[in-house]
């Protein structure tokens, strides 16, 4: 009977060689579908786009503020009871009001933070009680004007509005620098997966050739020790190098196997089966000439498109923003206001009229009851408070910058370490392609000694299996250059999935 690490290994070599005949005839896998898989497959993608319209509409709803707004206001019905003077004799009398109405209100926020109303009620009212019956028509008109002072720093200006503007926008342009980061770093993820399934599927095949040749080998090294041409430790030896390469072997299957399967839900499938991945990575161009600018100058000048670094620009501008905006509070305000409302004669024969109740509005010798005023409202014993407020206030904004300083020296630094792990995979890459020249010559002339019948099949394919290591090597390099390009273009702030999959 087979053991568990036996059958384990049965069980991840089925389904790897079940998984290579479907590949055969299934589509080919490429970065751009990688690109689109992850970008519509993603939660982290699909919250941070929901937060940029969250931001939009939060934006929309500060701007309707500066548009008028019109309230209406219905009383059904309001019932007042309460004793007045007016009996005979210094005696009072019992009356009850009853009354319906409504108004409009217009209320427009004014671009230096006031605030302008205006306002239209009508009310008919029904008196009774102890007194005689009177019906009455009360319309109004008013209209006033509240002005903070000395805010922003001005007697009245439209510092402190702007201000409160600017920073619900701030907000917006945020969640869009944050968006575009998480979608880089998804899209970043993603590919060093398809990477690390490719360089995993080359080593795979890479080792099954290895095993293969090295059990022809064996068998060959058996006969010679039958003949005793070798002993029978260089034989075990043989045997340790090839169980070995089966371990190996069966690790990397196991490890392609988690790094495929990550790989499928990365990019919103159930599996990787039946499919090829592209045999070239696309060229990446980086479009900014990084040569000559490894001095701090050079550096911290090219990332300044990073969204980092423009969320830490936007958090000092914030900061300012709300410095303005609370500078604002507790500070005087100034109110004017004015309200008309026509009056009754005093002599109306018809009191208990209704109908009545609108022309003698309008008689000759009715009038019209006007108030007009002003209000100045000085806070005070609020000078510690405004005092402790503008220190946080400050002290938020010194963090801002402290913060935006530390994410620029961080982003030249990594931007240096990327340039310089750049140039020795390039010169790496050279070497190999030196050493690929040198394989390929191996091979054409063992191939020319095999002609001959010099040489034999077995050491050919020896040699040819050393062109596909180097040729494996390169291949991990290569992806290895890929990757840096993403981290590079990803540090200069650029979008990755416009410039990677267009």
């Amino acid at each position: 009977m087979m053991n568990k690490q036996t059958m384990l290994r049965a069980l991840v070599a089925l389904v790897l060689f079940t998984g290579v005949a479907a590949a055969a005839a299934g589509e080919e896998l490429t970065v751009q579908m990688v690109v689109q898989g992850v970008l519509e497959s993603d939660t982290g993608v699909r919250s941070s786009q929901n937060r940029v319209l969250q931001a939009q509409e939060r934006y929309r709803l500060a701007l309707t503020g500066t548009q008028p707004r019109l309230d209406l206001e219905v009383r059904p019905y309001s019932r007042d009871q309460r004793r007045v003077p007016g009996g005979t004799g210094g005696t009072t009398v019992d009356t009850v009001t009853q009354s319906v109405g409504a108004g409009l209100q217009l209320t427009q926020r004014l671009p230096t933070s006031g605030v302008l109303s205006a306002g239209l009620d009508y009310g008919i009212e029904l008196q009774g009680g102890d007194a005689a019956t009177e019906w009455r028509q009360v319309p109004q008109v008013s209209f006033s004007w509240n002005q903070p002072l000395f805010g922003g720093g001005e007697l009245i200006g439209t510092r402190v509005f702007q201000a409160g503007l600017r920073n619900t926008e701030i907000g917006l342009e945020l969640a869009r620098l944050q968006d575009r980061q998480s979608r880089n770093g998804v899209i970043r993820e993603a590919l060093q997966l398809f990477v690390q399934v490719a360089n995993l599927r080359s080593t795979v095949e890479l080792l099954e050739a290895t095993i293969a040749l090295l059990g022809e080998q064996l068998a060959s090294a058996e006969l010679d020790r039958q003949q005793g041409l070798i002993s029978d430790t260089a034989l075990l030896s043989l045997q340790v190098t090839l169980n070995g390469r089966r371990e190996a072997l069966f690790s990397t299957q196991l490890q392609l196997l988690q790094v495929e399967q990550l790989l499928a839900r990365t990019i919103g499938r159930n599996t990787l089966e039946g499919e090829q991945l592209a045999g070239e990575l696309p060229a990446v161009d980086l479009a900014v000439d990084l040569s000559g600018i490894e001095g701090a100058a050079g550096l911290t000048e090219v990332v300044q498109e990073n969204p980092v670094l423009g969320s830490r620009e936007l958090a000092i501008e914030q900061a300012e923003r709300t410095i303005t905006v609370n500078s604002a509070a507790d500070r005087p305000s100034l109110t004017v206001f004015a309200r008309a409302q026509p009056v009754y004669s005093s002599v109306r024969p018809e009191r208990d009229s209704f109908g009545a109740s609108f022309p003698d509005l309008f008689a000759d010798d009715a009038g019209v009851q006007s108030t007009l005023g002003v209000t100045l409202t000085v806070p005070l014993l609020t000078g510690q408070q405004r005092e402790y407020r503008q220190r946080i206030d400050e002290l938020s904004r010194q963090s801002a910058v402290l913060e935006r300083s530390d994410a620029e020296r961080v982003l030249a630094n990594q931007l240096r370490t990327l340039l310089t792990s750049r140039r020795f995979l390039e010169q790496r890459l050279g070497l190999i392609d030196t050493d690929l020249s040198y394989e390929r010559q191996r091979v054409a002339n063992e191939q020319t000694l095999l002609d001959a019948g010099v040489s034999t099949e077995l050491r050919l394919r020896e040699v040819r299996l050393d062109l596909r290591s180097r040729e494996n090597e390169r291949q991990r390099v290569t992806g290895e250059l890929f990757l840096n390009s993403l981290e590079i273009l990803t540090v200069l702030g650029d979008d990755l999935a416009a410039r990677v999959a267009p």
